[in-house]
């Protein structure tokens, strides 16, 4: 009995040396092992404007901020580090929220770099007692653009053309600086708010003539930007606009047909839709007939769109033939 329990003592012994002998060389080999991958994405959200066209995201307003990564098959995040010029963030885990402040960060271009501390999940021993270490780190040019905002009015007139035009006053001061104004025109499209721009390089030219509005609800703001890049963008002013509203009138109907007119503040093309159907597609003259197939009353959609086919968002106005007598 008594050498049982001697030769148990010895295996456990030898068992122990070993196990610590294979941890010791793993410590060596693989702490903080540089690695192509250790994540299927890192992914920023917050009050960034991602400029496609030269692969740097922009930002222009304070706001929250996230940075999400999706580790790979057989990796666990331990941390990871978010730096922005001076400034530093840290997080246990895939998710490091962050604020970003415009009004503590000057104008400028700047990396954005997320580093990622991982180890592996796999099952081995180094794994489970955490000695098993992987970096990798991920950078983007990011600018801060941050901007200065006024109360001040846009002038605002419909045109000849049927086109809204837009006007602004600049000082003569900012001349020298000036690189280019940006026109931007916000609506609500799909319930959600998108901003389409318009770049003007002439200091000297102060209005604008939108060829793609049709009478949407939206805001137009105007901005002078300069050359030195660590100089602020100045707001020359903004609009709110409503939708517009056309002026119906049903000039005839019958049991079976119905002529319709309207005016309208824009130049548009006009798709009118009955019972689910368009029934006449783009009028640019303010006037169409139709059949009714028999039904007696129905609800009538009139889509207002640039006369050029393509734009920000439809204008839509709908009605109801109940309320126009018959003739």
């Amino acid at each position: 009995m008594n050498k049982s329990v001697v030769y148990l003592f010895v295996s456990i012994f030898f068992l122990f040396i070993s196990c610590e002998y294979q941890l010791g060389e793993n410590f060596m080999d693989f702490e903080k092992r540089q690695v192509d991958s250790v994540a299927m994405s890192v992914d920023f959200y917050g009050p960034f404007i991602h400029d496609v066209e030269n692969g740097t995201f922009v930002v222009e307003n304070s706001g929250d901020a996230v940075c999400q990564i999706d580790p790979l098959p057989g990796f666990e995040i331990e941390k990871q580090i978010i730096r922005l010029g001076e400034m530093v963030w840290e997080s246990n885990g895939t998710q490091c929220d962050f604020r970003l402040d415009v009004d503590l960060i000057p104008n400028g271009s700047y990396e954005l770099s997320c580093e990622i501390i991982a180890r592996m999940n796999s099952g081995t021993v180094a794994g489970q007692v955490g000695i098993e270490h992987y970096v990798e780190k991920r950078s983007w040019p990011l600018k801060v653009n941050a901007r200065t905002e006024t109360e001040l009015p846009l002038l605002h007139r419909v045109n000849e053309e049927g086109l809204i035009e837009i006007s602004w006053e600049v000082d003569e001061a900012f001349r020298d600086g000036f690189d280019h104004y940006r026109i931007e025109f916000t609506t609500l499209k799909k319930g959600a708010n998108y901003i389409y721009t318009t770049r003007r390089s002439d200091f000297d030219i102060h209005s604008y003539a939108d060829k793609r509005y049709a009478g949407e609800k939206g805001t137009y703001k105007v901005y002078l930007y300069f050359k030195a890049e660590a100089d602020r963008p100045r707001s020359l002013g903004s609009l709110d606009l409503e939708q517009a509203k056309p002026q119906v009138q049903v000039e005839y109907r019958t049991k079976n047909r119905v002529r319709l007119s309207w005016t309208y503040p824009y130049r548009s093309a006009v798709d009118v839709v009955y019972g689910g159907e368009v029934v006449a597609e783009k009028v640019t003259d303010g006037v169409t007939e139709f059949p009714l197939a028999g039904q007696e009353a129905g609800m009538v959609e009139l889509r207002f769109s640039p006369v050029d086919n393509w734009g920000y968002e439809n204008a839509n106005y709908t009605f109801n033939l109940e309320n126009y007598p018959k003739r």
